[in-house]
């Protein structure tokens, strides 16, 4: 009997890797119209705000801006300039995410930067998932006023992979298993409003996730070297990315301001999960309170 399921398994395993190369095939030649020109929302945006301050909002692996969307435009309602903006290789096809390295995100961060500290006082960062990991990097970089991280990656959640570490799983697997299929039950939001509404790729290369872990494992080393204002934010029941991450994040900073809020009800994708009010009027306040340190005449 064993030999016969073995049997059964050598015939039919080849049938059906032949059947998923066939379908990487197919994302890698596809023509379909960009994500972001068939789905508006996944554009960057821009908001003028009335405010001195500006705030630079960086979305998530495999996503797009319109995550950042809302939270931007409560932000810009308070008088906050906001800069929504589209990491390289997303918003458009998958196979442009397939050839990026992580020194192609942290550029173009590094671009925007320099784009509204040209013309605002000062920039705070708001980064999510990846986007909080670059803002990490940034804060290594630039001189930042405040920065707010939300899920941010330091390292996967084994939920997907229990007893093993699924980053070691990706690495080893990127060259036979070169894309990962993401249907709308994957979309990791508790808020089935919003969950059905949200603009990602659905199928996902899986070697730009490797060179995420190497900016991670660059960046922990130097997390002590931080020491601009600080909040964090991140699901205990978050599927993807460990939230051990960001206890670890909040306790190596060297920051004299520092915040960490744990969420109860939402996912991975908090900033459009079921706590999503609570996180703006967090951060709103957060915000608020820096500018009030900065304008105190007796605050060093």
């Amino acid at each position: 009997m064993l030999k016969g399921l073995a049997a059964l398994i050598g015939l039919t395993l080849p049938l059906f890797y032949g059947g998923y190369l066939a379908w990487v095939t197919r994302i890698r030649r596809s023509q379909r119209t960009n994500l972001a020109d068939s789905h508006p929302p996944a554009q960057p945006f821009y908001l003028k705000g009335t405010d001195k301050n500006a705030i630079l909002c960086i979305h998530g692996f495999s996503s797009t801006p319109c995550e950042m969307k809302p939270l931007g435009e409560f932000l810009n309602e308070k008088g906050y300039t906001v800069r929504g903006m589209l990491l390289p290789g997303h918003a458009t096809h998958p196979r442009e995410l397939e050839d990026m390295d992580y020194h192609h995100w942290t550029q173009a961060v590094c671009n925007e930067y320099h784009t509204l500290s040209n013309k605002y006082s000062s920039v705070y960062v708001v980064g999510f998932s990846l986007g909080g990991l670059l803002a990490l990097d940034l804060a290594l970089k630039k001189k930042l006023g405040g920065m707010v991280l939300l899920s941010p990656f330091l390292r996967m959640s084994n939920y997907f992979f229990p007893g093993v570490n699924p980053e070691w799983i990706i690495e080893n697997s990127t060259g036979f298993v070169p894309y990962v299929r993401k249907s709308i039950n994957f979309v990791n939001i508790n808020d089935p409003v919003t969950r059905k509404d949200h603009v990602c790729y659905t199928e996902i290369p899986t070697r730009p996730a490797t060179r995420m872990f190497s900016l991670a494992k660059e960046i922990i080393p130097r997390l002590s070297e931080i020491r601009i204002p600080t909040l964090i934010m991140h699901a205990k029941g978050d599927r993807v990315v460990a939230p051990d991450g960001s206890l670890e994040i909040f306790e190596k900073i060297s920051s004299p301001i520092k915040e960490i809020h744990w969420l109860e009800k939402s996912n991975h994708v908090i900033p459009l999960d079921y706590e999503r009010h609570f996180i703006s009027d967090k951060v709103v306040s957060f915000f608020e309170k820096l500018k009030d340190l900065h304008q105190d005449p007796l605050t060093v």
